[in-house]
């Protein structure tokens, strides 16, 4: 078992050791738009449903407003939330991968890694107990983004945007609900 694979498994136990201390927040980070779904346990148990979740669209700002407004976002989720596990969906450069490979040549690769980074600071500042890496594969595998939201939409009710779906799906993974 990988590394991210034993930390995607400590979000799962968490979320089915229950009580009310676990607060996740899962994120979806993207140039474009970064994803966030907020989570508690409320009751004895693991939730079922984020209470709520969202989109920060930042596609037509310059890099560094984007992440400032990114940063500034998710900083005031996390203090809100009052987070103690903040899961961040990590981004990874695959050679064999021509839609990796262009995310490097553009630069789009970094700038999430940077975003990335900035929320870890984030989290850090904020006492956030944990902080969970998972890579795409460790948790969706080859799924398509329009099967995630097909299967989102499905678990929930509710049609969400891109990378709003996937910020659901990651919690909804670590809960085995993803089917």
């Amino acid at each position: 078992m990988s590394g991210n694979e034993k930390r995607l498994e400590l979000v799962d136990r968490m979320f089915r050791w229950g009580g009310y201390w676990e607060q996740v927040v899962t994120v979806d980070p993207g140039r474009g738009g970064t994803g966030w779904a907020a989570w508690k346990c409320v009751e004895y148990g693991r939730p079922r449903t984020p209470h709520d979740f969202g989109v920060i669209d930042v596609r037509d700002m310059s890099e560094r407003n984007a992440l400032e407004i990114v940063w500034s976002q998710l900083d005031s989720i996390i203090a809100a939330e009052h987070c103690t596990t903040l899961v961040i969906e990590s981004t990874a450069l695959w050679g064999g991968s021509a839609r990796s490979q262009a995310a490097a040549a553009t630069g789009e690769l970094f700038i999430t890694a940077r975003l990335i980074g900035g929320i870890e600071r984030i989290a850090q500042q904020r006492g956030v107990y944990y902080v969970v890496l998972p890579r795409a594969q460790d948790w969706k595998g080859q799924l398509p983004k329009r099967v995630v939201k097909a299967r989102v939409l499905k678990k929930l009710g509710v049609k969400c945007r891109n990378h709003e779906a996937d910020a659901v799906g990651i919690g909804l993974a670590a809960m085995g609900q993803l089917e």
